[in-house]
């Protein structure tokens, strides 16, 4: 599999992480409403950086990949 094929498997891995961890949390630790509601933007935003950051790196492996295949 290609480094970028990983990426991608390792962003989509992460979210499904995320929901589960997400759902465990509320159904095992319940709490007021609106301290949830922050926890979880919380949480969502901390994905939303790495999946930015993983999504960065697969364009940027990209990139490489096809100036070096280009050079070839």
């Amino acid at each position: 599999m290609t480094n970028s094929g990983t990426a991608i498997n390792n962003a989509v891995a992460l979210m499904t992480g995320f929901a589960a961890g997400a759902a465990t949390a509320l159904l095992f630790a319940p709490q007021s409403g609106r301290r949830t509601r922050r926890d979880i933007t919380r949480k969502v935003e901390g994905a939303q950086d790495r999946l930015s950051e993983a999504s960065e790196e697969i364009t940027r492996k990209g990139e490489e990949l096809v100036r070096t295949r280009g050079q070839v």
